[in-house]
């Protein structure tokens, strides 16, 4: 059974994250902020971590990523952002990010390209943990 952990502060899109990395022999949780998301980890590992970048505060979903990634084995994270810039991309990959998302990228259909995303996550994590 895959474990995944859905965080974000704003319900309409956890309840689409958590819609998106649904199936079968998958168990998803949600958070509905860091704080959860920390105790959440805290209390069980996680294979995948998908977080909002900006919460309660700036930058909140790289303490996140970061817990996730200190687990072992380390969960795969994909970190989703409404606002962020090349130097918050460049920096939640050297802590260990699966991927970085944009969601305001146009002409990408962005819960297709989540969805894949969750897919190849969720396979990379069983490959190295194999």
């Amino acid at each position: 059974m895959k474990r995944i952990l859905v965080v974000d502060d704003i319900l309409e899109f956890r309840q689409q994250y958590e819609l998106l990395a649904r199936g079968d022999e998958r168990n998803v949780v949600s958070a509905s902020g860091t704080a959860e998301a920390l105790a959440w980890i805290g209390k069980q590992s996680f294979d995948l971590v998908i977080t909002d970048l900006q919460m309660e505060k700036e930058r909140s979903g790289l303490e996140v990523l970061a817990a996730a990634r200190a687990q072992r084995p380390p969960a795969q994270v994909i970190v989703v952002t409404r606002w962020g810039t090349k130097e918050i991309s460049a920096e939640a990959m050297e802590l260990g990010a699966f991927d970085y998302l944009k969601m305001n990228t146009q002409d990408v259909d962005f819960q297709a390209m989540l969805r894949r995303k969750i897919e190849l996550a969720l396979l990379y994590g069983a490959a190295v943990a194999a």
